[in-house]
């Protein structure tokens, strides 16, 4: 007697079409929060006297980067293209983050005698943190995808 074992079933993978409808809803969310709200910190900061090292424009093209990046990686998410591109897209997101450790001070003037700096550098390297592992495992998932090609699919996307 031989015993058959049965394929295991498919991966429901959304379509092509679906994930760019929803990668391109994903932006939106990735824009407020890298680009939106950083911005308004900035330019709300400033029109009250405190003065920061971040400029606007390294907040709008970084954020705008990473927010990108996140969308794409949501898109490409069944391919084997994932892996590189969430590695970059938390490489990309450490490097923003660490970038502007030197630059992340508040200043600002009280009673006009005295100045007070803020710094919340190590704030950002510790929000660096959480991509650096995201790394880590982009870099894995890569690497399985070489070895064992389609192997995650029907984990990533149960049938």
């Amino acid at each position: 007697m031989s015993a058959t074992t049965a394929a295991p079933p498919a991966p429901r993978i959304p379509s092509l079409a679906r994930r760019l409808l929803f990668g391109g809803l994903m932006l939106v969310p990735l824009l407020v929060l890298w680009v939106g709200l950083p911005s308004a910190a900035v330019t709300t900061l400033g029109r009250y006297g405190v003065s920061s090292g971040i400029s606007l424009l390294a907040v709008t093209v970084g954020g705008t980067i990473l927010s990108v990046l996140g969308a794409a990686r949501y898109v490409l998410r069944p391919t084997r293209a994932y892996g590189p591109v969430a590695a970059l897209t938390s490489a990309a997101t450490v490097a923003y983050l660490l970038a502007l450790v030197p630059e992340a001070h508040a200043t600002f003037s009280v009673s006009g005698t005295v100045t007070l700096t803020v710094t919340y550098g190590t704030v950002l390297v510790l929000f660096a943190l959480v991509p650096a592992i995201r790394l880590v495992s982009a870099l894995v998932t890569t690497a399985e995808d070489g070895l064992h090609p389609g192997e995650r699919l029907p984990f990533d996307f149960p049938p």
